[in-house]
């Protein structure tokens, strides 16, 4: 059992501790280690059952197939991540659910189809603010993040605010 303050992460931490150990590993050559870690990451959010945690480990699960050029895993993940947002509206996931559809799709013959549904992620996302230069709504976005994450003592994301702040004053010529 988990102590109290380990429930007030919006994410499970161990499900986006994993994900964020596979891709390094991948990186650096272990892919069974890698594997392992992602696997695990995948079981805990379907047995904890947290939305959150689900989406967050299909996801980068979809993303570390990628990178492994498995298209019919991402393919997999790619549907459990398009039924999970699809019944539970987390939209958040909407665009990415279709870029990982739309990927799987083009690699497994179907490039048409798959391109149409990376603009329609694409589109998604840039409807929402997400993306096309949004820069104010890039800052305001990521304010609440760190808001939330002060709120609630989390750190597992924290270097990810300062590179995307970066990013941000980047695209406003701020160097």
């Amino acid at each position: 059992e988990h102590p109290e303050w380990f429930h007030n992460f919006v994410a499970d931490p161990v499900v986006v501790l994993k994900v964020n150990l596979a891709i390094p590993l991948m990186h650096l050559g272990f892919i069974d280690q890698a594997r392992a870690q992602m696997d695990a990451a995948l079981m805990r959010g379907r047995q904890r059952g947290e939305l959150m945690a689900r989406t967050i480990a299909l996801w980068c699960a979809a993303m570390f197939e990628m990178r492994m050029q498995r298209p019919d895993r991402v393919a997999e993940h790619a549907q459990a991540l398009c039924k999970l947002v699809d019944d539970h509206a987390i939209g958040q996931a909407q665009g990415p659910s279709r870029w990982v559809r739309g990927w799987a799709e083009a690699h497994l013959g179907s490039p048409q189809e798959g391109l149409r549904l990376i603009l329609e992620g694409f589109e998604h996302n840039r409807r929402g603010g997400m993306l096309a230069g949004d820069l104010d709504g890039a800052q305001a976005q990521l304010d609440k993040a760190r808001d939330l994450g002060e709120r609630f003592g989390e750190r597992i994301l924290f270097m990810y605010h300062y590179m995307l702040q970066s990013r941000i004053e980047l695209g406003r010529g701020d160097i």
